[in-house]
């Protein structure tokens, strides 16, 4: 899992003990006050955004509410995040999966070709929820305008506050330009609200109009729309732990560098391995070593970036990986 090793602000813990005195009454159903939040945040209107239990719930309402021909189809990366598939699954949707490139970046112009009459939804990830690696504004732009109007470009933009790469696309500056684009966000990751669940589609009205009809009302507890305006409120904060979390991701990947693997440049919260013989060693040693890292049914590694003491932890195993392969 792609925890934040941070805890709950002070700000956003304030306003849980404020919000827990009134747990005996139902949440607000429209999350007006989330709603209000996000929109002076992102400045776009109120009407343009629709907020469920976090960006699952609602990329699943949506691939539900675009699929009701039959025959329909949907479209994403393979490797790629599992409940891609769990979506695919609930919503009786056949997938077309599109492999990734060597550089474990989407395809596009793959994606492109793979592309027939029935695909109705195409699911990106950005930065790609695996790999970590984001998708080129210049690409992604160059591969919706080949894409008929009415297919839906979904950008899952769990990690959008771990992007520094200058040439990586920015799904609410897409959203500006495409009407056919949704944007998901979530407080999970950069926010450290994973178990409250709350996340967010930025849209246009037709798609905005197609969701408010598909998700139920008090799909977000009082304690989660409180905890995330706080949390908006505090963003300065989210940034500062934001950037400690860059500066050990690059440490990190630096140091699995030297040792001889070859992750990709990440722009998320995590590190991925791409298959490879040392990958199932390393996460047996981690696991030894009480780190936990996650190991891929094709092989791969993935890694989230932790406290400094255990990326130090787990950046010593690497080394004794290294040095031991060297004596032999």
């Amino acid at each position: 899992m792609n925890e934040n090793p941070f805890p709950p602000l002070a700000d956003v813990r304030r306003a849980l003990e404020f919000a827990i005195g009134n747990v005996n009454r139902y949440p607000d159903p429209t999350c007006l006050g989330l709603v209000s939040e996000l929109s002076r945040h992102h400045c776009v209107p109120e009407d343009d955004i629709v907020v469920g239990a976090d960006t699952l719930q609602i990329a699943l309402q949506l691939v539900r509410a675009a699929s009701f021909e039959p025959g329909t189809q949907i479209m994403y990366p393979t490797p790629s995040f599992e409940a891609y598939d769990i979506i695919s699954r609930m919503a009786h949707v056949p997938p077309i999966r599109v492999p990734l490139t060597r550089e474990s970046a989407h395809d596009l112009p793959g994606m492109a070709a793979a592309l027939g009459p029935a695909v109705k939804i195409v699911l990106l990830s950005n930065p790609h929820n695996l790999t970590g690696v984001p998708i080129n504004d210049v690409d992604l732009r160059k591969f919706i305008n080949a894409l008929p109007a009415d297919t839906i470009v979904v950008l899952d933009e769990a990690f959008q506050e771990f992007v520094r790469d200058p040439a990586a696309a920015n799904g609410i500056d897409i959203y500006r330009d495409y009407q056919q684009v949704v944007v998901l966000r979530s407080f999970s990751n950069a926010h450290g609200l994973a178990d409250l669940r709350v996340g967010y589609a930025v849209a246009h009205s037709p798609i905005i109009d197609m969701l408010h009809e598909q998700i139920p009302p008090f799909t977000i507890s009082a304690l989660g729309q409180a905890a995330a305006v706080a949390s908006l409120r505090s963003f300065s904060k989210v940034e500062e732990r934001v950037e400690s979390l860059i500066r050990e991701r690059k440490r990190l990947w630096s140091a699995l560098t030297e040792y001889g693997f070859r992750p990709p440049r990440s722009e998320a919260s995590f590190i991925w391995l791409p298959p490879e013989d040392r990958c199932f060693d390393f996460a047996l040693r981690c696991h030894q070593e009480g780190i936990a890292v996650r190991l891929y049914s094709n092989g791969g590694l993935r890694i989230s970036i932790g406290t400094p003491a255990a990326n130090s932890s787990l950046i010593r195993v690497a080394q004794l990986l290294h040095d031991e392969s060297s004596a032999s």
